[in-house]
């Protein structure tokens, strides 16, 4: 898992694209959000985990971004 950004603003509003990729399966998925708020960045994971099924372990570069405060 990884937030990718800031890319140039969409028409929709999104500046961030969350990637999650399957260890496995190599497959690739990609969100593009308007900020990287827990709950926007949350309903990525769950929309991939809906998709593919809960992991036994997620993997990050362990940037900042994605550690609790």
């Amino acid at each position: 898992m990884d937030l990718v950004g800031k890319v140039t603003k969409t028409k929709k509003g999104n500046k961030y694209i969350c990637v999650l990729v399957d260890y496995y399966t190599k497959r690739a998925e990609a969100y593009a959000i308007p900020n990287k708020l827990a709950a926007v960045v949350s309903r990525c994971i769950i929309n991939f985990f809906y998709r593919f099924g809960a992991p036994k372990r997620i993997l990050t570069d362990q940037d900042t971004e994605l550690v609790n405060q």
